[in-house]
């Protein structure tokens, strides 16, 4: 039953902390579907066999279903972190980095509920890395730009409302 305890990680991960841009999410959510799909089966056969086979039924045996339909529930139910509800806070750190020139660098910061693996300073624009959703070669974040869209010309941005605005851009190896 191990493919369930996957399944529930993997299904928490695409409908709750972790949300991908654009389509990406449909992947992770259909890999948590088919590994809970193939869980049940494997569930489904073994209750058949102990029942049918040895003409016995446990309690044990309807831990799995509850399990998997109360991991379900939770991960539908927990909502992705939205940029507007840690705002104020987003604010303050980007005049705190702009103002007193920060470190370049510095992270294993929590903003709201986000985690923010890296700040940094270019152009006159704060950078904001966004430490659950960077990966490999792909940098993704937030940039407060004061003086309209941010200097750096490599990269998608997409505004947010005020001097702020969600980015992706490619890492150069």
């Amino acid at each position: 039953m191990a493919g369930t305890a996957v399944a529930l990680i993997l299904l928490f991960l695409a409908m709750g902390q972790w949300w991908p841009r654009d389509s990406a999410w449909m992947l992770t959510a259909a890999a948590g579907w088919a590994l809970l799909a193939v869980a049940a089966l494997c569930w489904a056969i073994s209750a058949v066999y102990t029942i049918g086979y040895r003409r016995s039924w446990s309690w044990w045996q309807c831990t799995w279903p509850v399990v998997a339909v109360l991991g379900t529930a939770v991960a539908l139910v927990v909502v992705p972190p939205e940029f507007a509800d840690a705002r104020p806070e987003f604010d303050a750190a980007a005049m705190r980095v702009l103002n007193s020139g920060e470190p370049p660098g510095r992270g294993g910061l929590r903003i709201g509920r986000f985690e923010v693996g890296g700040v940094y300073v270019r152009s006159g624009d704060a950078y904001f890395v966004d430490a659950r959703n960077t990966m490999f070669t792909l940098e993704q974040g937030w940039v407060y730009s004061a003086d309209g869209p941010p200097g750096l010309p490599a990269g998608d941005y997409e505004r947010l409302g005020g001097h702020w605005y969600r980015y992706q851009r490619s890492l150069d190896m």
